[in-house]
């Protein structure tokens, strides 16, 4: 199966590539993020294939780097000030969790990605209800732009809150596809779905100046 930072890798290729649209608004900003993104993907790879060792530090830092990543393109597709308060409220309480889970141990990185996922569904799923709401123009680039972007985090991160949901089940019973877990499995076939969303809503992205 083709490894994820393959996938993030090919996104970062087309955020460059993009670069010209992209520049001067916030989501310029997934160029460095994919490019880190797959860096810390294959980093972890290579270190646990050649030397047989435990990369949680590297998801320690990745996992809430995604996520305050994600966090913060919704808060800008989004654009409410009423907003403004409950996203910080949100992303302290997050941090806070992210200190107490990787002080205790990693073996409670299943709840902190569980809990994260949760949050990745909720933000999609407001989005999708806010352009419902405001009766947006669906033909609109920025609009066209963030619906390929929520879609993409709406069914990579319900596939993965099912996923580890259910993560003793699977390991206690050893559920696997070509001898690989469940848990490991689901993640790689949903991140292609992800970073192909990802890679639309760049392409689709207009500067709101340019509309």
């Amino acid at each position: 199966m083709i490894s994820t930072y393959y996938l993030e890798f090919s996104a970062f290729l087309v955020a460059l590539f993009y670069y010209r649209k992209l520049k001067n608004t916030f989501m310029v900003w997934f160029i460095p993020f994919l490019l880190f993104t797959s860096i810390c993907e294959l980093s972890s790879t290579i270190i646990y294939e050649n030397y047989g060792t435990s990369t949680y530090w590297i998801f320690s830092i990745l996992l809430p780097t995604t996520n305050y990543f994600y966090g913060f393109i919704f808060f800008k597709l989004i654009n409410s000030e009423k907003l403004k308060n409950i996203f910080f409220a949100v992303a302290l309480i997050y941090l806070v969790l992210n200190i107490l889970f990787v002080i205790l141990s990693e073996g409670f990185i299943v709840p902190l990605l569980l809990i994260s996922s949760i949050m990745m569904v909720i933000l999609a799923l407001y989005y999708f209800y806010r352009c419902l709401l405001d009766d947006v123009d669906l033909n609109s680039p920025i609009i066209k732009s963030g619906l390929w972007f929520a879609s993409g985090i709406l069914i990579f991160y319900s596939g993965i809150s099912i996923t580890f949901s259910l993560f003793n089940y699977i390991h206690e019973h050893h559920l696997n596809i070509g001898g690989v877990s469940l848990y490991n499995f689901v993640p790689r076939c949903l991140s292609i779905i992800l970073y192909a969303c990802v890679s639309i809503a760049l392409i689709k992205w207009k500067k709101p100046q340019e509309i």
